[in-house]
């Protein structure tokens, strides 16, 4: 059996491409020697010069086919000097983010569908499929996603525009804040252009333009107590309605109300430390597990609320608080009960 590496670089470092032998086999092929044993039998490994080629698109991640392969990461290839090989763009395809982009040219001149031969004489070789956004106009956001509104409708980024005239305007209104559920809000930043304003009067050109807008994420923070409403939380830094930006570092001190002791944390805090901190990075939800002994909060009369809150001597009263009762007993469902629990 005939083989030679595939791949491989001399002393002074320059690779070499395998690419047969001399006596017309290829790689793995079975060698029969004939009956002359006086006569040696000579057989050359043959190898073209390598090239380092990279084939990449403009911008970056989008496909091109390379020899019946796609490709989006730029792949490093070493090819052999007068090899041919496949190449082809598509004529429009769209990228991760779902915008459209069409083919404008390879950087060596060929068609979209070419086939490529290496050339002599050159260390490295680098082949770019061009392409530039599909539209006049592309609108889109970070995240992507959002709910905008482009000359007069309404769209979810990225939104694009193809059939305006050169010199038309078009007026981009991005919402101040989105917020895709309770725990989570995008509020605006600013656009590529560098503008902070929520509202763009973009005049259409002859290239294609994209307008990018950046938002800020904010998380909620959910705090409780159990019992329920028994504590009293401080936040440092303090948020007017417990959301925070991506990232921010919060400290959480649970202040006990009504003679309770805290106790620990549970959920996104841990501990038995009454101050615990946490870093917003998603929706984080805390719980301060509390102790105590019950406690009274109100004694009124019965029947109801009175004028001045004072009960009389004889009459029914109600006692309210926490923690009065290991149960709760009621009467059964339309019966007025002379005894509760035997009380």
């Amino acid at each position: 059996m005939c083989w030679a590496p595939e791949v491989q670089t001399d002393a002074n470092g320059i690779p070499w491409i395998f690419t047969g032998f001399s006596n017309g086999l290829g790689q793995g092929g079975i060698y029969t020697a004939n009956s002359d044993v006086n006569t040696v039998d000579m057989v050359n490994a043959n190898f073209v010069r390598g090239v380092l080629t990279q084939v990449q698109t403009s911008p970056p991640g989008l496909k091109v086919n390379v020899d019946n392969q796609d490709d989006s990461s730029g792949t490093k290839r070493i090819w052999g000097e007068g090899q041919t090989h496949h190449l082809i763009a598509a004529a429009t395809q769209t990228d991760a983010s779902g915008h459209p982009w069409k083919f404008v040219g390879w950087s060596n001149g060929g068609s979209a569908d070419q086939i490529f031969t290496v050339p002599s004489a050159v260390s490295a070789l680098l082949l770019t499929a061009t392409y530039e956004p599909a539209g006049k106009l592309q609108v889109d956001s970070v995240p992507s996603g959002l709910p905008f509104t482009v000359d007069g409708a309404a769209c979810t980024t990225p939104c694009i525009l193809q059939d305006k005239p050169t010199g038309s305007q078009v007026t981009v209104v991005v919402p101040p804040s989105v917020s895709p559920d309770a725990f989570k809000r995008f509020t605006f930043n600013s656009w590529n252009t560098g503008s902070t304003s929520n509202t763009l009067v973009v005049t259409i050109g002859d290239s294609a333009q994209i307008l990018t807008s950046t938002y800020q994420v904010s998380y909620k923070l959910s705090l409780s107590s159990q019992p329920a409403n028994q504590v009293a939380f401080t936040l440092l830094p303090p948020s007017p309605d417990n959301f925070y930006a991506d990232g921010t570092q919060v400290t959480v001190t649970a202040v006990s109300q009504n003679g309770f002791k805290f106790k620990m944390w549970t959920g996104d805090l841990s501990g038995a430390n009454v101050t615990s901190s946490l870093t917003l990075s998603a929706p984080r939800f805390a719980v301060a597990v509390m102790e105590g002994f019950p406690f009274v909060t109100a004694v009124k009369n019965a029947a109801g609320d009175t004028p001045t809150g004072t009960v009389g001597p004889g009459s029914d009263i109600s006692i309210l608080g926490v923690n009065l009762a290991a149960s709760t007993q009621t009467p059964p469902p339309g019966e007025l009960a002379q005894a509760i629990d035997d009380v």
